[in-house]
């Protein structure tokens, strides 16, 4: 073989060897990066814990007897809410029913309350005036609303609103609703214009409104 084939051979040699493993450089990388998850305000009704019930019926004239004098539907509303709410009534109705081409009415009160105490639990805070108390709304006669010092025409139920109070981490509240009827026109034993209340059934439609503040 001549010089020229050797050194050809010799450089094929040369271009063909692999670079050792020791002398490849590597190093780690990393890359940090944050998400996020939004919970938006949320204030929904759902489904009632009790439907309102149907009420014992009044027997006596006099609301200051001990027997039956007054006839109380009661539901159970649950709201869920993730935010205070200021709760308001939009519809009030007395209780009424139609009697040919009139309409006989009992004097009707609300009453609302809930099974937080707005500081532990989300509910009404203890300062919430009218909260667990029976609201006149009408329903009675003149005489029956000046013995009794009611607003004449009835007042507004739950006024310009009442605050359920949020606390965090429960984002529900049980809220119940009394409906109340009583004789409108006991106007006590010795007045001649005291009268019995026409028998039947009495309804009334309440509406609430819980509105995020």
């Amino acid at each position: 073989m001549d010089r020229r084939h050797v050194c050809a051979a010799m450089l094929v040699l040369c271009v063909a060897a692999p670079l050792p493993l020791a002398d490849a450089q590597f190093s780690d990388t990393s890359d940090t990066m944050s998400f996020e998850g939004v919970v938006n305000s949320i204030v929904a009704w759902i489904n009632n814990k009790q439907d309102p019930t149907t009420p014992t019926g009044i027997d006596a004239w006099d609301n200051s007897t001990l027997t039956t004098t007054q006839t109380d539907s009661v539901a159970i509303l649950r709201l869920v809410t993730n935010v205070s709410v200021t709760l308001t009534a939009t519809t009030q109705d007395t209780l009424s029913q139609t009697l040919g081409a009139t309409t006989a009415v009992l004097a009707t009160y609300y009453q609302v309350d809930s099974d937080g105490d707005g500081s532990a639990t989300t509910g009404f805070l203890g300062s919430e005036t009218g909260i667990g108390s029976p609201i006149y709304v009408g329903g009675g006669s003149s005489g029956y609303e000046t013995l009794n010092g009611l607003t004449v025409g009835g007042d507004t139920f739950l006024g310009a609103g009442k605050t359920l109070t949020y606390v965090e981490q429960d984002g529900n509240v049980l809220i119940t609703v009394t409906c109340r009827g009583w004789n409108g026109e006991d106007l006590g034993s010795d007045s001649d214009n005291t009268e019995a209340p026409d028998p039947g059934t009495y309804t009334a439609d309440l509406t609430l409104l819980a509105t995020g503040i």
